[in-house]
């Protein structure tokens, strides 16, 4: 099954998106996980990369559990090389984020990796050689805006990690074109499996490099399920439903409602941890949710 090339009946294209947002909301409860799982393996030191290392085996066990035969070489060489290529894109996004978590707050991060909103039509033109609708580049606007106001990523100077986080919101944005351009070229369990399976196997490796498995044994049963939890639904779950419904709308229209990942970590982080939102935080997020009905709508 090929990318989408034509127009898409109404319905199939809501499906699609409604199954988007649900990935997004997914991600965005890593954020509060994230630090629920900090403040529980504080003594423990587990590092970035052993925590990846565990969510992507969780994943490629789930792949194969669902799917055994999908782990097959023979006669699927090209299948592999396109899994393998958007496993490094993938791969390289997790990676440089982290990278520039290090030295940059949330709110940055969360600014700086969704400028893929802007990048992704500007690689739709160029390699899709398709162009986005007016009610699109609308909605990029707005949300670009609701972006600033949300996440106000002027403040303090720029770091090594405005860099790094840079490269995430590139390297994702080929992700999601390429995901349009190859994805349907490739069994879905297998498309999954060689993505999970590359990234965990080098997140295994630094794990090893760095000394990170020797906190392994010290692991307790809530951080378990803390990553329990991340490797099923937030890793399998999310990666599943983007690779299987990304093919039913369009890049463009799928970054836009990938923005909106910010607004629901504001609001978990509000509902869950007591955080607060300023006015010009809740008009940045009436501004993205804004962009995506206008999507909807023109």
């Amino acid at each position: 099954m090929g990318a989408t090339s034509g127009p898409l009946a109404p319905s199939r294209r809501l499906r699609a998106e409604a199954a988007l947002l649900f990935t997004t909301f997914l991600w965005a409860t890593t954020s509060v996980t994230g630090r629920w799982l900090v403040g529980e393996s504080y003594s423990v030191h587990l590092s970035e990369w052993l925590i990846l290392a565990v969510r992507f085996t969780i994943a490629s066990a789930l792949v194969l559990a669902w799917y055994p035969s999908s782990c097959r070489v023979r006669g699927h060489g090209g299948e592999w090389r396109i899994s393998a290529w958007l496993g490094l894109l993938l791969g390289a996004t997790f990676l440089t984020q982290l990278f520039g978590q290090r030295t940059i707050e949330a709110t940055r991060s969360h600014f700086l990796t969704n400028l893929s909103v802007i990048i992704v039509p500007m690689m739709q033109v160029l390699i899709l050689r398709r162009r986005p609708g007016r009610g699109a580049l609308i909605g990029v606007a707005l949300a670009m805006a609701g972006l600033v106001l949300l996440t106000d990523p002027l403040r303090g100077r720029v770091v090594a990690g405005d860099g790094w986080t840079l490269v995430a919101a590139f390297a994702y944005s080929a992700y999601i074109i390429e995901l349009q351009r190859l994805g349907g070229r490739v069994e879905l369990p297998r498309l999954l499996l060689g993505q999970f399976a590359l990234i965990g196997l080098v997140c295994w490796a630094m794990a090893l490099s760095t000394g990170s498995l020797r906190a392994l044994p010290e692991v307790t049963p809530s951080i378990w399920l803390l990553l329990l939890y991340l490797g099923v639904l937030c890793t399998f779950g999310a990666t599943w439903l983007h690779n299987r419904f990304q093919r039913d709308t369009t890049p463009t229209r799928t970054a836009l409602i990938f923005v909106s990942g910010p607004v629901m970590t504001f609001l978990l982080a509000w509902a869950l941890l007591g955080e607060t939102l300023g006015l010009g935080q809740l008009l940045g997020a009436g501004l993205i949710l804004g962009a995506i009905l206008v999507t909807e709508l023109l």
